[in-house]
């Protein structure tokens, strides 16, 4: 091995504990022939370590002749690993510095009886190498050791908790400052650090991240703090995968986000929970269900669910009003829930619809336990006053994967099953059985749901707005006003128009995350026409199923808010349906919307029985009276024109503004006009139409 041009750069320290030692050593290097390296000698070793290796200067090698062992010796041999001057070499036949030398870490020994020219020759370029090699990795050390106290200063001071878990869930580092909880610890399992509620959430979701790796984005889940308040955690991360791509584990941040929740337990509750009972949601029956079947997917295993209804709810409501009604849905809940095993789900999924949630069960055990909950429910009936109200209750029973191996299906096949138990004479159960579907419509519905599913995933760009404009009649007010219609693309890019699959969104529960998109939507563009100084209005259909989501009312709210447009560039169309759900409820919601800037309309006035009372009732700016009145509007014998006079002439006493639907004719205008109705809308003004892009607005009609 050669002298390498780095070595050359730095001299050769020789020092010795007597004169004799310095010239072997010379002899040695003159004869080795380094002549274009330099040699600085001294015979005096505090000299070497004072004015030599004291001053970390750099030496190509540091070379020792030790003749006696001696404390001088070592501070010298020992100052060179010590500081890192440069590669250590001793040369020495004393025993005792031999094995003190050895001790320290020194490798590079000579035995004087041995040292040859040649040997120092090869030794030197080897010691040189080891020097460097060591400064490399006393750097990386230092480095790491740098990297891992400011990780460590930024992890433990962090607002936010860092964590890493390995594939079995248990936690290897949890920052100190911010935690779920004071136990999150190495060696404690991370669904500890959560509410007992959701640790099977947790469990399922990490499972199928091992089984689909990916990262994740804010993912929701509950811890309690040490006053028993509810704490919601946003929590971010990836998998942790090794040299074969396995998942070994998770690492990520979490972050309170409780402080975004205007009420903790009220937010938790409302998106879980049914507010009447307290019993889950119709969207978390889903998302349990959803787990379940992913977790009996894995398993092998087989689920069932249950859905129920109440025999002759409708009867209790309107004979002994909705208080009442209310309260035997309470009662209800209270008896089935006695009924379940704890690894059950029970969930009020509608009116008087509950649905439970079976794990690891099917077949005559399934029909079994739904008897049972018939028979308990017919022994405890529910007291009101002085009477007695029988409860009686149809369940319908699908299972996985028998009957279906999603979510819908499964719901659709119980609902089926459900059917067929009423029509058998109620109080009874009923297994899903195929033979009830060939001759009904479930099978057309499955395909629409199947269609609706497709078009709320991603990016959702199957799911388009059209405009229809609103044009003034007799108001003076010209501000551009169209209704927000929307569309979906079905897989031949047809526009498939909203009544072939609102019915079947709202039946499964999906209409609230149509209304999301389509009012989202709206508001964007309604905030980008009025920053450009395009003063717009649009007209959005809120569902009746929508007013039950209050998360979706408070976003909904909270966007319009944001938004800051001016005072009724939104309009809220409702319909009576959604009104006779829950009059107060729609109230409610008009009130909190009404703050944040938007109008109301009350959409077919008219159709209704009680369209007159709703009038009253409710805080209005606008009734869409219904194109059954408008169509035949000019033709003689018909009532409709005294009609629709008498809708505008209550609304205008009210200071209510009328909007008349499905205009076709100028002879319809004409006569509108002479009556007073404000607006209208209909073909004759235009149909319907896509915006062109983002940037752009719909035709104005004017």
């Amino acid at each position: 091995m050669l002298i390498t041009e780095n070595q050359q750069d730095f001299p050769i320290l020789i020092t010795s504990q007597d004169s004799i030692g310095l010239e072997i050593i010379r002899r040695c290097l003159n004869i080795s022939d380094i002549t274009n390296m330099r040699t600085i000698e001294t015979d005096n070793y505090n000299e070497a370590l004072s004015q030599h290796l004291s001053q970390q200067e750099h030496y190509a090698a540091i070379i020792v002749y030790v003749t006696r062992f001696s404390g001088e010796v070592m501070a010298i041999i020992n100052a060179t690993l010590r500081n890192g001057n440069g590669p250590a070499i001793i040369v020495t036949d004393c025993p005792e510095t031999i094995n003190s030398c050895k001790e320290q870490g020194h490798l590079f020994i000579l035995p004087d009886k041995k040292l040859t020219p040649e040997l120092l020759t090869t030794m030197l370029p080897a010691a040189w190498q080891n020097f460097k090699l060591n400064s490399t990795v006393s750097n990386l050390k230092s480095v790491c050791s740098t990297v891992e106290e400011r990780f460590n200063d930024i992890a433990n001071n962090f607002s936010d908790w860092v964590w890493e878990i390995d594939k079995d869930l248990k936690i290897i580092f949890s920052s100190s400052r911010k935690r779920p909880t004071p136990d999150a610890n190495s060696g404690e399992q991370i669904t500890s650090c959560f509410m007992e509620e959701e640790k099977t959430r947790i469990e399922d979701d990490f499972a199928e991240l091992i089984k689909n790796p990916k990262p994740f984005y804010d993912v929701e889940y509950w811890s309690n703090d040490n006053q028993n308040s509810q704490v919601c955690w946003s929590i971010t991360g990836i998998p942790v995968t090794n040299k074969s791509g396995d998942v070994i584990g998770f690492r990520g941040v979490a972050k309170d986000i409780s402080k975004d929740k205007t009420s903790l337990d009220k937010i938790y509750s409302l998106s879980n929970n049914d507010s009447l009972t307290g019993l889950y949601n119709r969207s978390r029956f889903y998302e349990e269900l959803e787990r379940t079947i992913r977790k009996a997917g894995r398993d092998h295993s087989s689920s069932s669910i249950f859905i129920l209804d109440l025999d002759r709810f409708k009867y209790v409501n309107e004979t002994y009003g909705h208080e009442t009604g209310d309260n035997m849905l309470v009662h209800a809940a209270k008896i089935i829930k006695t009924c379940i095993r704890s690894g059950d789900t029970l969930a009020r999924t509608g009116g008087d619809e509950f649905a439970i949630i079976l794990p690891d069960s099917s077949g005559s055990n399934v029909e079994y336990r739904a008897q049972m909950i018939i028979d308990v429910l017919a022994k405890n009936p529910f007291k009101y006053k002085d009477i007695e109200i029988p409860m009686g209750a149809s369940i319908g029973i699908a299972s996985y994967p028998d009957h279906g191996l999603n979510t819908d299906e499964l719901v659709t096949k119980g609902n089926v099953a459900v059917t067929k138990a009423k029509d058998n004479g109620r109080n009874r159960m009923e297994q899903y059985n195929i033979e009830d579907t060939k001759h009904s419509e479930i099978p057309e519905k499955l395909k629409w749901l199947d269609f609706i599913s497709k078009c709320l995933k991603e990016k959702q760009d199957r799911i388009i707005l059209h405009f229809q404009p609103i044009v003034p009649l007799n108001s003076k007010d010209n501000t551009p006003r169209y209704e927000v219609l929307v569309r979906m693309i079905d897989d031949e890019d047809n526009r498939i128009e909203a009544y072939k699959f609102i019915e079947i969104a709202e039946e499964f529960g999906l209409i609230t995350q149509v209304d999301k998109i389509v009012s989202f939507r709206s508001i964007d563009l309604l905030e980008k026409w009025h920053n450009a100084g395009k003063k717009m209005s649009l007209s959005i259909n809120l569902s009746a199923c929508s007013f039950d989501d209050k998360i979706f009312l408070a976003q909904l709210s909270d966007k319009l808010r944001r938004a800051n447009l001016p005072e009724g560039a939104v309009v809220f169309e409702i319909t009576e349906t959604a009104i006779l759900k829950d009059l107060q409820t729609v109230k409610a919601a008009i009130a909190d919307l009404r703050s944040s800037g938007a109008h109301f309309a009350l959409d077919d006035c008219g159709v209704g029985y009680s369209s007159f009372n709703y009038i009253k009732q409710l805080d209005l700016d606008f009734i869409k009276i219904d194109g059954t009145f408008v169509k035949n509007l000019t033709e003689e014998n018909t009532k409709d024109a005294a009609f629709v006079k008498a809708l505008h002439d209550v609304a205008s006493r009210m200071k209510i503004l009328t909007v008349a639907e499905s205009i076709e004719q100028s002879e319809t205008v004409t006569e509108l006009e002479k009556i007073g109705v404000d607006f209208g809308q209909g073909y004759f003004f235009g149909r319907p139409s896509h915006k062109l892009s983002e940037d752009d607005e719909p035709t104005i009609f004017h």
